[in-house]
């Protein structure tokens, strides 16, 4: 059914007070400590596999994409450069532990780098080693309004499934994450379509199982797209083992194939997760919405059961 986040790696290059560059870290944990660098990935979305008890869950968790900070840290200042390489726009928000850093990096927080821009800026301090810091990246601009978008169900055409679980509903669909994602029973190697036109701005497909418990939610194959026009966010989630047919980066239309139905992250049944989200000031970063589409559904009067074709 549902999982939490998605977890977004950083590239971290940092130079020691005397200039010297230390090795990059890629990190892609929810709250993972890098020595003095704790770098959080936030960003979410969904997952399904089978059999929890019998499998053992992945020993790492996969990025949907690479986002480079580097820190460069002389004896007076630290010098932060971030990137950002997606075609949507991002939230950074940077926290220190340390008392001469935090009010400096609270000032700068959200730190919004439109889509493809980077920034560099300092903050001052005396420092005789790497400070701790953390970095926050959500998806999105909530100040940017989200306009109405064209979208279909995410298969292809002259096809008919039925709907595993509705909008505002247990176990999974009731939190501002989830609410209006619907469930439906894609099998195993059925195709996936890009519900919008837009830009693919996430990708995990390296998993292979699933399970119902809990424990799965962050192990789920997924892609993230992004209407560059309407500024909409969509999720298609537990996708099989290689299942994705895209790459961070490609530019797709409504309709077309992007990925391979699967039993990935936390579920016991094969199916498609697919949620539509914008922007908002919450945990996550973004929300769920209700849709309509061009076949004329609409997503909050979905219900387990129901029959839709496209």
């Amino acid at each position: 059914m549902e999982g939490p986040f998605v977890f977004i790696s950083f590239d971290v290059m940092m130079r020691e007070p005397n200039g010297r560059e230390l090795p990059t870290v890629v990190n892609s944990g929810r709250a993972t400590s890098i020595t003095r660098l704790h770098v959080i990935a936030l960003l979410f979305v969904l997952f399904a596999f089978s059999n929890c008890t019998a499998l053992l869950l992945p020993k790492e968790q996969l990025p949907q994409f690479q986002l480079p900070a580097s820190l460069e840290v002389q004896s007076e200042y630290v010098n932060i450069t971030l990137s950002n390489p997606l075609h949507c726009p991002v939230r950074i928000s940077i926290r220190s532990a340390e008392s001469m850093l935090q009010p400096q990096l609270a000032a700068l927080n959200p730190i919004v780098l439109p889509a493809g821009a980077d920034t560099s800026f300092s903050v001052t301090g005396t420092f005789t080693a790497l400070p701790d810091m953390q970095i926050t990246v959500h998806m999105g601009n909530p100040s940017h309004e989200v306009l109405p978008a064209t979208i279909s169900l995410p298969f292809p055409a002259d096809k008919t499934y039925r709907v595993v679980q509705g909008n505002n509903s247990q176990p999974t669909h009731h939190t501002d994450w989830s609410r209006y994602a619907i469930d439906i029973d894609l099998q195993k190697g059925d195709t996936v379509c890009a519900a919008t036109d837009g830009v693919v701005v996430g990708v995990v497909d390296q998993y292979r199982y699933g399970g119902a418990g809990e424990a799965w939610k962050p192990y789920g194959n997924f892609i993230t797209l992004y209407d560059t026009i309407s500024g909409l966010f969509t999720q298609y989630v537990h996708l099989q083992h290689r299942g994705s047919l895209v790459q961070v980066g490609d530019a797709v239309q409504r309709g077309q194939p992007i990925g391979l139905s699967g039993t990935t992250g936390q579920t016991n049944i094969p199916h498609l997760h697919f949620n539509c989200m914008v922007p908002a000031a919450t945990e996550d970063g973004l929300m769920s919405v209700p849709f309509v589409t061009v076949e004329g559904y609409n997503s909050m009067e979905l219900h387990r059961g129901q029959v839709l074709q496209r």
